[in-house]
């Protein structure tokens, strides 16, 4: 009986591992969706942002759009009314409007946020993260769908929640990024290429 035990626990414990190997396999279409969002320039799209330091924080409308390594974001506060916009890229650096009178300027997208606004938000990374694409060379963990699930990148965990799968692509719509304390939530409802 106990011979019985074991080897009932050792197939489990197989059957569990086997399970998880597929859990973690790419889709066979994963590879080319990935190089070409990867080869997409421009794109945008429009939904819900929550930012959180595990003490304040803040939410919002978002529109994004990028071309190449240039992003326009704005950010609009469903109660005050604040409208925040973030542009540039490229060797010009980065202009932020709505936090003072005046706009300013950063060569680092993420150190201006953070300094106007007490927002952590790894901007360049971002608009990798929320295509499902890693920012450097991580590897995604993939879900049973076969499309990314979670990716871990410079400290980040980012975790993608839901896909909406009826464009060519299939491109995340719930995502959590989460790094120690830090947290952004993005709600997309919108995606627009090209």
């Amino acid at each position: 009986m106990k011979r019985f035990a074991v080897a009932a626990c050792t197939l489990l414990l197989l059957a569990g591992c086997a399970a998880q190997r597929e859990a973690t396999r790419p889709a066979a279409g994963e590879p080319a969706r990935a190089e070409a969002l990867a080869t997409t320039s421009r794109w945008s799209f429009d939904g819900r942002i929550a930012v959180s330091n595990g003490k304040d924080g803040g939410s919002g409308r978002i529109a994004w759009q990028q071309e190449g390594e240039t992003v326009d974001i704005t950010i609009r506060a469903p109660v005050s009314g604040q409208t925040w916009r973030l542009a540039g890229g490229d060797e010009g650096g980065y202009e932020l409007s709505g936090t003072k009178r005046e706009s300013v300027r950063d060569a680092d997208a993420e150190a201006l946020l953070f300094r106007e606004t007490g927002w952590r938000v790894p901007v360049a990374a971002l608009g990798s993260w929320v295509r499902g694409l890693p920012a450097g060379r991580a590897q995604p963990r993939y879900g049973e769908d076969g499309l990314p699930a979670e990716l871990r990148e410079a400290g980040w965990t980012i975790e993608y929640k839901r896909f909406d799968r009826s464009g060519a692509q299939p491109l995340p719509t719930r995502i959590v990024a989460r790094k120690g304390s830090l947290q952004v939530r993005l709600a997309i409802a919108t995606w627009r290429h090209g």
